[in-house]
């Protein structure tokens, strides 16, 4: 507690006796209006739509196995019956997992997602770091995720780094 204490205690002495420069910017309102981000998302839709296909062809094959074991359920052998049933529940488990894996956090969709975000979160971050550096701010805070309690629109760097983003996609085209 101590430490906390003397923490606070250097900082608000550093604000006293020097000019700090703090600026603040919205990444949502720049990840809301950025165009690449559009494109993720109608990717990642895609995407969403091709595992629901292959969800659907694999619950096809289930149903259609199902029905066939159904059918022929008294005309087989013990030993076929057993077989069906096991390549069923085989299916069915691996249904399960495939559902698991495509709508978890962690699953195919969100890695497909976050590995197309990434290097978008990279650009905005390397805006950020440009007009920080060109406008020598000391800090910059991110006012997106309600943490900032009062901030001055005069200290609003979000529509500098909006257009340093066109800047560095312009340069990128060249």
């Amino acid at each position: 507690m101590k430490k906390f204490i003397l923490f606070i205690y250097l900082i608000l002495i550093s604000f006293v006796f020097s000019e700090m420069k703090i600026g603040w910017v919205n990444t949502q309102k720049i990840l809301a209006e950025y165009d690449d981000v559009n494109k993720v998302y109608t990717e990642t839709e895609k995407e969403k739509n091709r595992l629901e296909l292959v969800y659907q062809a694999k619950q096809t094959k289930i149903d259609s196995l199902m029905s066939d074991y159904q059918q022929k359920q008294l005309l087989m052998s013990e030993e076929k019956v057993k077989q069906m049933e096991n390549e069923i529940i085989t299916l069915q488990q691996e249904l399960q997992l495939f559902i698991q894996n495509m709508n978890s956090p962690q699953g195919e969709l969100a890695q497909f997602f976050n590995n197309l975000m990434a290097p978008i979160e990279e650009r905005i971050y390397n805006a950020i770091q440009k007009v920080s550096i060109e406008k020598e701010y000391d800090y910059v805070i991110d006012c997106s995720t309600g943490m900032c309690l009062y901030q001055k629109e005069e200290y609003n760097l979000t529509g500098l780094v909006q257009d340093q983003l066109k800047k560095m996609a312009i340069d990128s085209e060249e």
